[in-house]
């Protein structure tokens, strides 16, 4: 049975390996957003950050506002619409397979029609077969598109808003940009209005999000608008993790970009993992790799905010009880964990402390605490507690057998399993096992 479980769960394990080995592990040190990196005074000594990747380089003339392209002076369609006459073709339009495109010498433009015969791309010369069905699929796929259009300009109420924000960006008029997100926020937690946003303007708010050449005050609060529209809203986070599945990696590649944490800096920081945190928690698929887990490592040790805090414990849990929950032996469970977070009784030590907070809700008590259960559970006596969590144990096994015993109805089934898995755990996991049996045998007599 053992061999045939590991054997199921070996392909699985290699693609975890495989994604993290395939990670740039180079620690080039990035610049440091411009806002920072003209700072000549900048103290030498602050937290530096490596990233892995680069960032992508973005349009500033133009850009998507959902089937639209817009610049300074209008908008077009993002699809290009072929006729059998020549038209010119708009900057960045997006050109349906099966044209002839050709530069026109006269204007030095680029113009395409619908192709007859062999069609030529903007790339290279192919044959094409079945010219008529496929000038037959872009007039279909160009009516769909009108038809979006039309339901767009009926029914979206930003579209206004969020050209305006394209203009001053565009013209550097940050404090008016920064405005117009401001008054667009309160629509974003709105469950209906926040897809509306989500799903028409996610182009402009994760290139904002990303963008080291915006003041950092309007990335800020471009991310919270993104905070806003995610935060209890499924359909939203569907969307995004579907359309955009680089966006979490590229928000790790930001953070690691950070050379000097200020306060500004900081909430940026903050805001992120906000977002890393709901997009990693309900996407089982993702795997977050060693690198990640270092850079969560050094904000969790670099900025001191209890909610941030927070924040990264979430998301190292729902790794280690995603391994836990694997239908794999214990000890390719411990080398899973520890493949990608080397230093797991650091965090071991972190879940201990903040599982003991007074001011800890209890469902962040029972996250965290279920999490120390699974790591005692597959990693045995090579995990360790301290006496001030045994103490709290303790104490809360106590608090727990009186709410089983107070006779309330009606009860909540979910508390009572959990109150019976912490006192269960006393013994059987945080202590000696001898104990609890020692302890049942007196208990029966």
């Amino acid at each position: 049975m053992l061999t045939r479980r590991l054997i199921q769960w070996l392909p699985a394990f290699i693609l975890l390996i495989s994604g993290v080995m395939a990670m740039d592990h180079s620690n080039q040190i990035i610049l440091a957003p411009t806002s920072v990196a003209n700072n000549e005074n900048a103290d030498a000594t602050d937290t530096a950050v490596v990233a892995d990747q680069s960032q992508e380089s973005t349009s500033n003339n133009v850009y998507i506002s959902g089937d639209l392209l817009c610049n300074d002076d209008d908008c077009y369609p993002l699809l290009f619409e072929p006729s059998s006459e020549w038209q010119i073709v708009k900057p960045e339009q997006r050109l349906p397979a099966g044209l002839d495109i050709r530069v026109n010498l006269e204007t030095g433009l680029k113009e395409a029609k619908l192709g007859e015969g062999n069609m030529v791309t903007n790339n290279n010369n192919k044959e094409k077969e079945d010219t008529n069905n496929a000038a037959e699929m872009i007039e279909e796929t160009s009516n769909m598109v009108k038809k979006d259009e039309s339901a767009v300009n009926n029914n979206y109420e930003f579209s206004e808003q969020f050209v305006a924000i394209r203009g001053f960006l565009n013209k550097g008029q940050y404090p008016e940009a920064a405005g117009q997100l401001e008054d667009i926020m309160e629509f974003a937690h709105d469950y209906k209005q926040g897809y509306k946003i989500a799903t028409r303007e996610f182009d402009l708010l994760q290139s904002v999000a990303l963008n080291e050449s915006i003041p950092i005050n309007v990335r800020e609060l471009d991310t919270r608008v993104i905070v806003a529209c995610i935060r209890n809203n499924p359909p939203v986070v569907e969307y995004i993790e579907q359309n955009y599945p680089n966006f979490v990696r590229d928000i790790f590649n930001n953070i690691n970009e950070v050379k000097k944490v200020t306060d500004d800096v900081q909430l940026l920081v903050k805001r992120f993992i906000n977002i890393l945190t709901v997009l990693i928690d309900s996407d089982p698929t993702y795997i977050v790799g060693v690198v990640d887990f270092e850079t969560l490592r050094r904000v969790f040790y670099t900025i001191d905010d209890k909610q941030l805090k927070m924040r990264i414990l979430e998301i190292v849990s729902a790794f280690i009880d995603r391994v836990h929950h694997e239908d794999i032996a214990p000890v390719m469970k411990r080398d899973g964990i520890l493949f990608v977070i080397p230093q797991i009784q650091d965090w071991v030590k972190e879940f201990s402390r903040y599982v003991k907070d007074a001011d800890i809700e209890e469902d962040h008590l029972r996250k965290f605490f279920n999490t120390l259960y699974n790591l005692k559970t597959d990693f045995g006596k090579d995990i360790k507690v301290d006496t001030p969590f045994l103490n709290w144990l303790i104490n809360q096994v106590e608090e727990r057998k009186a709410h089983l015993a107070n006779g309330e109805e009606p009860r909540d089934p979910e508390q009572d399993e959990f109150d019976r898995k912490l006192i269960n755990s006393r013994h059987l996991v945080f202590g000696n096992e001898m104990a609890d049996s020692i302890k049942n045998f007196h208990d029966e007599l």
